[in-house]
């Protein structure tokens, strides 16, 4: 069980609001969600507000950011 979670204003990438999005894993063995994945250095701009939408198809990941040019 996976889930990912947007963060857009996440100041981790560039800077103020470059945003984020991180994918968690549920364990059913300690009944709890850890983080596995932190998608933030691909953001380089800032302001651009990245993980303001993710969508899943599959295996792959799409994260939004609404005022990257």
């Amino acid at each position: 069980n996976t889930i990912i979670v947007g963060a857009p204003f996440d100041n981790r990438g560039a800077g103020s609001a470059s945003g984020a999005a991180y994918i968690y894993d549920y364990s059913r063995t300690s009944g709890s969600w850890s983080l596995s994945e932190s998608l933030s250095s691909g953001f380089t701009e800032v302001g651009i507000e990245a993980g303001t939408s993710v969508a899943v198809s599959g295996n792959s990941i799409l994260v939004g950011a609404p005022y990257d040019d």
